[in-house]
């Protein structure tokens, strides 16, 4: 916002210099400088201990703004401010006129000018006839002030000192209602807010995060609707009906939607109407089902020796067996051989060995006991470790300190659990 600075100088009507004088200066009319107002507002200034001030007031870019200068006295002039360099009051005041009331003393200073005027006229036309007599009184004359009516000498003087008094007295009374006026008006204008924070302020209360449920105050807690009449329900003396119209969207809305007939043939339809693929459902598809047929399906080399066998006496005994049984005595196979587990007592040739391992499995099969038979003693292993038939710990008796004894009884149990595979 464009300023000009406006300078002077106050003197009382005595003309001695007026400090601590307050000044106003208000703007009459707002004015709009590019994205910023100028509202009609007051600027105050006080005059220094010599009677000067220094004031900046707002401006247009172009033309001018009004303002309204109230003096200490109380009057006031309104004046016209361009943009330009600083300028004196009174040069400002002298270009564009005043309207200021005139000052009381002025008043009075200019009639007695006009009373002084009117008589120094009738003594300068003078008069041609002699005076017969004064005041009733003939001869050589003497007036004094009761002859004339006028006031003894030096009451006009003791007038004119005890005005001066009372002229001060009201200076001095005025002054202090001045300051006191001036220091109210500045705590008021200081706490008003400028038009920037009028600004801010009215930009963070009008944000839309502000008006939000929550921010709400007052609002009741909950909200039970009225309960209808009785007589708006259906069959009442005064239903409440509604048309598809009168409610928003829905004649559209069910435009929109499938009729019953074409629900009805939809659901009939067994054609995979939805185009459901095998991946979505997790399927094999029908090419891959022949895929994985034909890697299911024999050789045809394999179904021609087949084939071949039909033409052997052998072969075709083979494939016309009865049962396992008679496959058994076909192939001279003995009993165990058709059976799906053998126990150590159906072997009957003690040269001949058995085993029996234990497995558990999560990413591979992993041993965790073992059994077998040396042909006369049962052997046993553990975690993957040869059986091994008991172990020999003689008949030693540990005492009461550790020795030789003691020492060579812990060395064969370390060594048993070793061979068990239950130490590494």
């Amino acid at each position: 916002m464009n300023t000009r600075t406006i300078t002077g100088t106050i003197v009382r009507p005595s003309g001695a210099m007026w400090p601590n004088a307050a000044l106003t200066f208000r703007l009459l009319r707002r004015f709009a400088v590019a994205a910023d107002i100028a509202l009609p507002d007051r600027t105050t200034a006080t005059t220094a201990s010599d009677g000067t001030f220094s004031v900046a007031l707002a401006v247009p870019d172009s033309g001018t703004a009004a303002y309204e200068f109230t003096a200490p006295a109380g009057g006031s002039v309104v004046f016209y401010l361009a943009a330009g360099a600083p300028i004196e009051l009174a040069v400002l005041l002298a270009s564009y006129g005043t309207n200021t009331p005139p000052d009381a003393v002025a008043v009075e200073a200019g009639l007695r000018a006009a009373a002084d005027a009117a008589l120094q006229a009738q003594i300068d036309a003078g008069g041609s006839g002699a005076v017969a007599s004064v005041n009733g009184q003939t001869g050589v004359v003497v007036l004094d002030a009761a002859d004339v009516g006028a006031d003894a000498s030096g009451t006009a003087a003791g007038l004119v000192a005890s005005e001066a008094a009372t002229r001060a007295s009201a200076d001095t009374t005025l002054q202090t209602n001045i300051t006191t006026e001036a220091s109210a008006r500045a705590a008021a204008d200081s706490a008003r807010y400028t038009r920037t924070e009028t600004d801010t302020l009215l930009l963070s209360y009008l944000l839309s995060s502000n008006f939000t449920w929550a921010n709400l105050s007052g609002k009741p807690s909950s909200f039970t609707p009225a309960t209808h009449a009785s007589t708006h329900a259906a069959a009442g003396s005064d239903a409440l009906t509604l048309s598809q119209g009168q409610v928003t969207n829905l004649t559209s809305d069910l435009a929109a939607k499938a009729s019953a007939s074409a629900l009805s043939t939809h659901l009939a339809d067994t054609a995979n109407p939805h185009a459901v693929t095998a991946a979505q459902v997790g399927a094999y598809t029908s090419g891959a089902v022949d895929t994985l047929l034909a890697a299911k399906q024999p050789l045809d080399s394999d179904l021609t020796a087949i084939a071949a066998l039909t033409t052997t006496t052998y072969g075709r005994a083979l494939l016309t067996a009865a049962d396992a049984a008679g496959a058994q005595i076909l192939l001279a196979l003995g009993s165990l051989a058709t059976q799906s587990s053998v126990t150590a007592s159906q072997v009957s040739d003690a040269s001949r060995k058995g085993r029996a391992v234990g497995t558990v499995y999560d990413t591979a099969a992993r041993e965790w006991i073992r059994g077998e038979a040396s042909g006369s003693a049962a052997m046993i292993g553990f975690l993957g470790a040869n059986a091994a038939v008991q172990q020999t710990g003689g008949a030693a008796t540990a005492s009461g300190t550790y020795g030789v004894t003691e020492q060579g009884m812990i060395q064969k149990a370390y060594d048993a659990l070793r061979t068990f595979g239950l130490l590494s």
